[in-house]
């Protein structure tokens, strides 16, 4: 949850700081039935393209409000159908048959196109953020950058890791097969050159900056106590880091207190609820320690 919120409350600044003419393309590959960056993206000013295998009908209506182009497909290292499984209790779902939290049982043939073919039917130069959230299949995706050229490589690229479990536990996300292909497509994007990162975890409270030129194991930019979030890549470095991570954790303070806030109606109206309340009274407890310990 908070990830995603923090994520996307920096996604203007980001976009001003390495694309202040809103010259370039923003693609979300993986749009889900929530937490739509497309929306933000656009909000920045800048042309968006979404991709995801299964037409969310909500989405659709927003994205034909707002003028998002929409691909029906599933972005893979091959073409033509592949095997989407799913949950029927969520809105998870994975190209992977072992990826936690999805059943053999719910599947579909969807359609498989490569990143280039995606690019060259819009007509996209200029990419300014590429997201990929995708459910284990993220390497597969961002390995193509590697084909384009250098002059063409996003500004800034997101992925999401883990899930399901925490690092230490090495399971679900966290299973060797799938956080394996984390670090391999870290150092794909230590390949390419990318200069800085950040990782913002559903578990710390401090989202942390790093030199991705410098990492020499990236298996160590990962708490044992990590259970998921965003990790985010820039071509080019920040000039000022100590004034990002200050704007980062102002944001990052007003999202706690309106996630605070909104926490405390929710629970003060649940009434007779009392296993949801006591739930919801834990949260609360863990975001008021969450923006104590920022505050200091």
């Amino acid at each position: 949850m908070f990830p995603e919120i923090l994520s996307q409350s920096i996604i203007k600044l980001l976009v001003n700081t390495f694309d202040p003419d809103k010259k370039g393309t923003a693609i979300e590959i993986g749009v889900g039935t929530d937490n739509f960056y497309s929306i933000k993206y656009k909000e920045a000013g800048l042309e968006c393209l979404a991709v995801d295998p299964i037409a969310y009908k909500p989405f659709l209506k927003i994205a034909k409000e707002r003028n998002i182009h929409f691909e029906e497909a599933c972005i893979y290292d091959t073409e033509g159908e592949i095997t989407l499984y799913s949950n029927e209790y969520s809105d998870l779902s994975s190209i992977n048959s072992d990826w936690w939290g999805v059943n053999e049982k719910n599947q579909k043939k969807v359609k498989s196109i490569l990143l280039k073919t995606l690019l060259i039917k819009y007509n996209i130069d200029k990419i300014t953020f590429l997201k990929a959230d995708t459910e284990g299949s993220e390497y597969e995706i961002i390995k193509q950058l590697t084909e384009l050229d250098q002059s063409k490589l996003p500004y800034i690229i997101e992925f999401e890791y883990g899930g399901g479990a925490f690092k230490q536990s090495g399971t679900a996300g966290w299973d060797k097969k799938f956080f394996g292909k984390v670090i391999a497509l870290i150092q794909t994007l230590q390949d390419l050159n990318y200069a800085q990162g950040l990782i913002i975890d559903s578990n710390d409270i401090m989202p942390v900056f790093f030199d991705l030129k410098t990492i020499k194991d990236p298996n160590e930019l990962f708490k044992p106590t990590y259970e998921y979030g965003n990790f985010l890549v820039f071509k080019n470095p920040i000039n000022n880091v100590a004034e990002f991570e200050s704007l980062l954790l102002k944001t990052q303070a007003f999202e706690l207190k309106k996630l605070l806030d909104n926490l405390y109606t929710e629970n003060a109206a649940l009434g007779v609820k009392v296993l949801k309340a006591q739930y919801l009274s834990r949260i609360i407890n863990k975001v008021r320690k969450m923006l104590k310990s920022l505050n200091r």
